[in-house]
């Protein structure tokens, strides 16, 4: 949880005040003077600091029997306790405010011969900044269908990319012993966008199959949220 959702221990005081943007018009008799700070109004609201005090404003239209249509703007301010800064507060609404996603994405494939049949399925999240999208695996489930019972997969392994133009080394390779398996890459990686062109989020699955006379050829599966190089991982 972000930390200045915590009113007791954040903030030392929440004025509220509801400002009439024309001062020859009223409020509609429905519209309350209490601002609840949902993600809704955060979204809306403009955020900025003065003084070393947040200020949230919103301007809304008011319904009325008027023909001529009335605006009132919501604003709060927000007072940091000395542990946090204004800056601090800032940058934490706008994460907040932030849309956020998350989905999965599935492929599958098989060999020539039809012998092994591979499948992923790549989970994640998505973030908003600004206009630019942003990915992190949480995490890629897969395994392998033998379909011919004369032949073994000896050895198949993962590799998990996520990278981009400020990460070049999320990169995370897996040996796999199980049929189905689940891997799940490190927290600490940074999300990336495909806006920039220079990134790549996906895994790359690659099995050794072998005959009982010792031949062996392979298959490989690619399964990207998107790529912008030529190559796999």
């Amino acid at each position: 949880m972000k930390k200045w959702l915590y009113f007791s221990t954040l903030i030392m005081a929440v004025l509220i005040s509801i400002i009439i943007s024309n001062s020859n018009l009223t409020l509609a008799s429905e519209e309350s003077n209490e601002v609840n700070l949902t993600r809704e109004f955060l979204q809306e609201a403009t955020a900025y600091e003065e003084n070393g005090i947040v200020v949230l404003k919103r301007e809304r239209a008011v319904s009325t029997q008027s023909i001529q249509s009335e605006h009132i703007q919501d604003v709060v301010w927000l007072l940091p306790k000395e542990e946090c800064s204004s800056s601090d507060l800032l940058a934490d609404i706008k994460s907040f405010t932030y849309s956020r996603g998350s989905g999965h994405k599935y492929e599958e494939d098989s060999d020539s011969s039809l012998s092994v049949k591979a499948y992923t399925t790549v989970y994640y999240t998505t973030s908003k900044q600004d206009i630019l999208t942003y990915y992190s695996i949480t995490s890629v489930q897969g395994g392998v269908v033998i379909l011919d019972s004369w032949v073994t997969v000896p050895n198949h392994k993962l590799t998990i990319g996520q990278v981009g133009s400020r990460c070049f080394d999320q990169i995370a390779y897996y040996t796999l012993t199980q049929s189905s398996w689940s891997c799940t890459p490190p927290s600490t990686w940074m999300a990336v966008t495909d806006g920039d062109g220079m990134g790549t989020v996906g895994c790359f699955y690659e099995l050794t199959i072998k005959r009982p006379n010792g031949y062996t050829w392979k298959l490989e599966l690619s399964n990207n949220l998107f790529s912008n190089f030529t190559t796999d991982f």
